[in-house]
């Protein structure tokens, strides 16, 4: 059974759906031009431990984030307090895919000593300089997405010569086109990236409370993604060693594909 439920913040809403009725509990968080749905492949594994909350990301699904500013961490922090106590969750596992990662860095460092485990697929919110921090922070950034907004054929061309040049599969360059199509749909993008922008924890602090906290840490990235490239988990294996990554031999859309659902489905069985 499925339930829908929306948590109200001021003038905004976050929407997400509740699935299973184990006693553990995860909350999973999507990536770009997705939503709540984006783990329906990998559900039934999580359904095998978990009662699973799976989020739309402001500006994006339901989710509506209407306040006259950025996305604060004070904010992110009322949000899920109030989630937390609504649905009487006192322990978790948060698990994150793509940009959904940085929503799942930053509630582990949060509440870090309610964290029991953390999944990140893909993720983004391990190191600084991906897409979403040098958009959010370049001067021209405004005009650069206005004329993509208007002009969308040099990216787009772009999108197809790394088909052809192997760079990524059809279904990737498929999936990049579709999220884009529309003129609606681009003008998402600036709104999308600034909503995170604030969602980004040091990493010697996130380092710092997986440790001291015990938390279970699984990375799960593919070898042939070159938007999230394995190099981007080096801090954290480094600390807690190569055993808790799991390299998929495949691209970033690895969250649709059977060989993610294998491995997540072997961490599962391993406990």
């Amino acid at each position: 059974m499925i339930e829908h439920h929306f948590i109200t913040y001021k003038n905004s809403r976050l929407h997400y759906k509740k699935e299973g009725d184990a006693q553990e509990v995860i909350l999973c968080f999507h990536g770009y031009g997705w939503n709540c749905y984006n783990f329906d492949y990998i559900m039934p594994a999580l359904l095998t431990k978990y009662t699973v909350y799976s989020f739309d990301l402001f500006a994006h699904g339901e989710s509506e984030w209407n306040e006259n500013h950025e996305l604060s961490l004070d904010d992110f922090k009322n949000i899920f307090n109030q989630f937390f106590q609504s649905n009487s969750i006192i322990t978790f596992s948060v698990l994150g895919y793509s940009l959904g990662g940085r929503w799942a860095t930053t509630l582990l460092h949060q509440f870090d000593i309610h964290t029991k485990e953390l999944y990140l697929i893909a993720a983004d919110g391990l190191q600084e300089l991906t897409i979403v921090d040098i958009l959010s922070k370049l001067k021209q950034t405004n005009k650069i997405i206005g004329y993509f907004i208007e002009h969308p054929n040099l990216v787009f061309g772009g999108i197809k010569m790394g088909y052809y040049l192997g760079m990524i599969d059809k279904e990737a360059m498929t999936f990049y086109l579709e999220k884009n199509a529309t003129k609606e749909k681009r003008a998402l993008l600036m709104k999308r990236i600034l909503l995170c922008k604030n969602l980004l924890m040091p990493k010697e602090e996130l380092t710092l409370k997986i440790r001291r906290n015990n938390i279970r840490l699984h990375l799960f990235y593919g070898t042939h993604d070159l938007i999230m490239p394995v190099m981007l988990t080096a801090t954290l294996t480094k600390a807690f060693g190569e055993k808790v990554l799991h390299k998929i031999d495949d691209d970033h859309l690895l969250i649709l594909k059977p060989k993610l659902l294998e491995a997540i489905m072997k961490v599962l069985t391993q406990k």
